[in-house]
């Protein structure tokens, strides 16, 4: 509670340091802004106007200050004040100690000199001054300006007028002030705006002046306009007004000796005034430098060279998703606006011109919107059969314009389909004829309505079931994918066998099956998700590997089927007019997800790392056949207990070694330890009580692992064969004769 005390009395204390001018709230402002020479003194000067809006102006005498910047107070006495809601004058004296007293109106006021640029206020306030809505309005006269730009500052005081800051005169150097309203973009010979030329001060223009227009280079006159006094009492008297005939570029006024000069200062407009071209490049700026007796030089920007000056942009929005393969749909198809401006009359939009607008290969335009925010061109209700479609082009032509003077303007937007192998940035290309430069814009992005992650994998050739990594199927967008869809996936040149399962591991959608058939993964869509995008896992796939692959990387791609995802847009006829029924889409029915899903680390039909020789091993024998020719092992091969037919690796792979490699296999003790096998151009390594051996760096999976028996490594048949390169056709057991025999139509003699 103290300390809430001691807060309250702190913040009381700060209120009451606080000066009543804090809480004023007066509506001031300047009435005008002059311009006029430096060291002018004003005598019919801007007014500074005080508002009692909100009564805080009571019936009371009080003093502020009028504090000046760029200017000083050169005779106070001039200062005049009046009660703002009536014209009666209420300065009466300069002198503050002295009583106040009023020649007109209820209140009264002094003007104070304090320095050079300070000056003390004193109002009594009575009557409609001090009423609600009443106030006071300052002329600053005697003010006399020392720079280029002078402001006055209202400093309260005490009192419960409101601080503030205007600007109320401009100074120059010279006598007149040269100015234009506006430029103009042209291609040929134009109009441009009215010059005007003011007297900062009377009697500036005088008998026998020169005033001269002057083009920069690239430019010329073809016309004067003509010249006259539009403002003040200026008679420019006998005159000569024309283009100066050697160049071109400059228009004299030559002044005979009958001028009269002006009491008040006047403004002389030039108008009508046409320019052209004159080898100037495109985007020259044209200026005028307009110079004489008595006249301050100024240049001024008159307009800017165009060839073509068409002004091409996309809507200022995020860009819309267009997904890939998907069909025309009225809410998801369409692009955002692309306006096409001319920025001058006839510079675009002529009968004969031809625009086009083209897309990437992989996007086709079904349609053309004609915004409403298409300007001066003729029959917009009907414009849209003045555009022909052909794919990815849309040509523009035929239209007319209101009026030839009119600047065109449209407006479109583009409905168009994706092929399914499409995404990124959907760009128009603006062109042709009648734009001087293609212009890019981007109008949308495609996206993929289904993405695929998949876990990479190394196999060896031949295996029937070979395990292969599992793969997510996910969903662009929650609700993308409807009931009845389908998404088939196949792997390049391998086919899919059954035993694959699926499982919606995101969003609330369901499947309604997982068919595994003609090599194919098929998943169909029982409902759409409604909240989370939709990610399907698919898990324990396996592959057939035909024979004769050659080693290297295979696809997961997706493909077509007649109820796709993301192959509504499949046409085998690959049309490009969407008002051909039946022939327009892309000739695209398969999409490549991921390059190396599978790697064939050991190649069919690779003699360069395999071998032609005849092995015939018998179990518990000491002894087997290479191409015919006995050999003695040092331990018999075995079954073992669940059935594998074991052979001892030193004995098998040494029997068929080159003579130039006397270590085909090494043991490397750990534990546990590795066997080594080198033949070829392979490196087979295998651990103990591991089912995956490495060949050249690459897991492939084995039957099981290799043992130990007897001090001798040894190896399922199948594996061992594999690991030296042979497939299974040419690895075969006779369970009668219980003899494994490695390359079995191969002979001695042969």
């Amino acid at each position: 509670m103290k300390k809430f005390i001691s807060l309250a009395l702190a913040a009381a204390m700060t209120l009451s340091l606080v000066p009543v001018s804090a809480f004023a709230s007066t509506d001031n402002r300047i009435s005008n802004v002059v311009t006029v020479e430096k060291d002018d003194v004003l005598t019919d000067a801007p007014q500074v106007v005080i508002m009692n809006d909100k009564g805080d102006i009571k019936a009371e005498k009080f003093s502020f200050e009028l504090v000046l910047d760029g200017a000083e107070w050169d005779d106070v006495d001039e200062v005049e004040i009046y009660e703002a809601d009536s014209s009666n004058k209420i300065t009466n004296v300069t002198d503050a100690s002295k009583d106040l007293t009023t020649a007109e109106g209820d209140s009264k006021a002094t003007v104070e000199k304090l320095s050079s640029t300070r000056a003390l206020v004193t109002i009594d306030a009575a009557g409609g001054a001090a009423a609600k809505d009443g106030g006071f309005k300052i002329t600053l006269n005697g003010a006399k300006i020392t720079g280029e730009k002078a402001t006055v500052t209202i400093d309260p005081r005490q009192s419960t007028v409101s601080a503030d800051t205007f600007t109320f005169a401009k100074s120059v150097d010279g006598g007149t002030v040269a100015t234009i309203d506006d430029t103009t973009d042209f291609t040929g010979i134009t109009e441009i705006k009215p010059i005007l030329l003011e007297e900062v001060t009377a009697g500036t223009i005088d008998d026998n002046d020169e005033i001269t227009l002057k083009l920069n280079s690239g430019f010329k006159f073809t016309n004067a306009g003509t010249v006259s006094v539009i403002s003040g009492d200026l008679d420019l008297g006998s005159k000569t007004y024309e283009i100066v005939s050697d160049d071109n570029r400059t228009i004299k006024l030559k002044l005979g000796s009958d001028v009269t000069e002006s009491k008040k200062a006047s403004i002389l407009k030039f108008e009508g005034i046409k320019i052209d071209e004159d080898g100037a490049s495109e985007g020259k700026v044209a200026e005028i430098t307009v110079n004489g007796t008595n006249v301050d030089k100024t240049t001024l920007e008159v307009g800017t060279y165009v060839d073509y000056n068409v002004s091409v942009s996309a809507e200022d929005k995020d860009l819309p998703t267009i997904y890939s393969g998907v069909a025309v749909d009225d809410d998801n198809n369409e692009t955002l606006k692309l306006t096409v401006k001319e920025g001058v009359s006839d510079s675009w939009f002529l009968d004969s011109r031809k625009t086009t607008f083209t897309f990437p290969e992989g996007v086709k335009v079904a349609a053309v919107n004609v915004d409403s925010d298409t300007e001066k061109i003729a029959d917009e209700s009907s414009l849209e059969g003045k555009f022909t479609i052909d794919g990815n082009e849309v040509t523009f032509s035929g239209a007319k314009k209101t009026a030839s003077t009119d600047k065109a303007k449209l407006v479109v937007s583009f409905d168009v389909i994706v092929a399914p192998d499409f995404t990124g940035d959907i760009k128009c290309t603006v062109g042709g004829a009648a734009v001087a430069e293609d212009t890019e814009v981007t109008l949308a992005k495609a996206v993929a309505p289904v993405t695929v992650e998949a876990e990479k994998t190394s196999v060896a050739i031949d295996y029937r079931n070979v395990p292969v990594g599992d793969i997510t199927v996910k969903e662009a967008e929650a609700g993308l994918w409807g009931k009845g869809q389908t998404i088939t996936l196949n792997v390049e040149s391998m086919a899919f066998e059954k035993g694959m399962t699926a499982e919606v591991v995101e969003g609330d959608g369901e499947i309604k099956k997982l068919d595994v058939s003609g090599g194919t993964i098929k998943i169909t869509v029982d409902s759409e998700s409604s909240k989370t995008p939709m990610a399907i896992k698919l898990s324990n796939a396996s592959l057939y590997l035909g024979r004769s692959l050659p080693a290297g990387d295979y696809a997961l791609n997706l493909v077509y089927d007649k109820d796709s995802v993301m192959f509504e847009t499949y046409n085998e006829k690959d049309g490009n007019k969407p008002s051909v029924t039946g022939e327009f889409g892309f000739d695209v029915d398969e999409v490549e997800v991921l390059k190396d899903y599978v790697t064939v680390a050991t190649a069919g039909r690779d003699q360069g790392t395999t071998f032609t020789t005849n092995v015939v091993v018998t179990i518990d024998s000491t002894t087997m056949l290479v191409d015919g020719k006995e050999v003695t092992l040092d331990v018999p091969a075995y079954l073992s207990a669940e059935g594998w037919t074991m052979l001892p690796v030193r004995a098998v792979t040494e029997s068929l070694a080159s003579a130039s490699n006397s270590e085909p296999v090494d043991w490397i003790a750990g534990n546990p330890g590795t066997i080594m096998i080198y033949y070829g151009d392979k490196t087979v390594s295998m651990t103990l009580g591991s089912t995956t051996m490495y060949i050249n760096g690459t897991p492939v999976p084995m039957s099981t692992a290799p043992v130990i028996v007897n001090d001798r490594a040894f190896l399922p048949m199948r594996d061992l064969g594999r690991a030296l390169g042979l497939s299974d056709s040419q690895i075969a057991w006779d369970a009668t004769a219980r003899t494994a025999t490695f390359n079995p139509t191969t002979t001695a003699a042969e």
